[in-house]
């Protein structure tokens, strides 16, 4: 038996089908994220900021309740050398230390150095990469799914030294943090 299709069921046909695909664009977007205008984002900052605070976190500076402390910055290199050198500070007068101006009005020097604070980015994204054929022809990138991470990173080193005697007082050591940032785009 033969049926034939309505030119009305035809016209339902072809407004259902462009209605899903109206529904199929509306479902796609594209964000874009502000670039700054400062030399350096705010989430590096933040980033970097965090990682040094957890890395000093990692620091007991109680043995210098009520000592005379010279904080020695010649060896710190970084980028956020300001921000570093000032928490040190920070924790030095919260924990019961005097800071001196000087060396010679200072029962203790403390040296810092820095192993690292910098921050990576990685990126990965599940889909087609954009593939360029032969002639003009380009195949666009299409993302399903994008992951984006940044990271900061602190590695700061710490000695403490007599201010008279010049001799070593404890190991020193290192204190070394992580901070990220993930993000997921679909």
């Amino acid at each position: 038996m033969i049926s034939f299709v309505s030119a009305e069921r035809h016209r339902q046909c072809f407004l259902f089908s462009c209605l899903m695909l109206l529904c199929c664009f509306s479902l796609t977007g594209c964000t874009s994220t502000k670039t700054s205008n400062t030399a350096r984002t705010a989430k590096e900052q933040m980033l970097l900021s965090d990682a040094v605070d957890q890395s000093l976190n990692k620091v007991d500076f109680t043995p210098l309740y009520g000592r005379r402390v010279f904080l020695e910055e010649k060896y710190l290199e970084c980028i956020d050398k300001p921000y570093v050198v000032g928490s040190v500070r920070h924790r030095i007068m919260r924990d019961g230390g005097i800071v001196t101006a000087s060396a010679d009005d200072a029962d203790v020097v403390m040296e810092l150095r820095s192993g690292g604070v910098g921050t990576d980015s990685a990126e990965a994204f599940l889909g087609t990469p954009e593939i360029a054929l032969p002639g003009m022809l380009t195949i666009p990138e299409i993302r399903l799914a994008e992951r984006k991470t940044q990271f900061g990173y602190s590695k700061l080193g710490m000695v403490l030294y007599d201010a008279k005697s010049r001799q070593i007082l404890g190991e020193g050591g290192l204190a070394m943090a992580q901070a990220d940032d993930n993000n997921w785009f679909v």
